[in-house]
């Protein structure tokens, strides 16, 4: 799992809708699982990145993003500061855009 999460990393810089579907659904599979896995996605720093797509215009998108963040806040104690962070960054979108 470890070799591809980079790659699936650089699929989040890619404008094409369709890259970004499968590669968040791909991330929410893959952090729904162990806190290492959990962990192995955090460690690619793309926490803030995920957020923003939480409040993109497509559901296909917006869906596999919130999830993936769900997944994410179920780590260990040691992760839930960075996520409560990201989580108030997500509640301040949300109250502007109506998400």
């Amino acid at each position: 799992m470890k070799k591809l999460l980079p790659l699936l990393q650089k699929c989040l810089i890619i404008s094409e809708p369709l890259v970004l579907e499968y590669a968040m659904w791909t991330f929410s599979y893959l952090s729904d699982g162990n806190n290492q896995q959990i962990k192995d996605v955090l460690a690619l720093g793309i926490t803030a990145k995920i957020i923003n797509l939480m409040t993109h215009k497509k559901k296909e998108i917006k869906l596999p993003s919130v999830r993936t963040v769900c997944n994410l806040l179920t780590s260990d104690d040691s992760d839930t500061e960075v996520y409560s962070f990201g989580l108030n960054l997500f509640i301040s979108k949300v109250k502007k855009n109506r998400l």
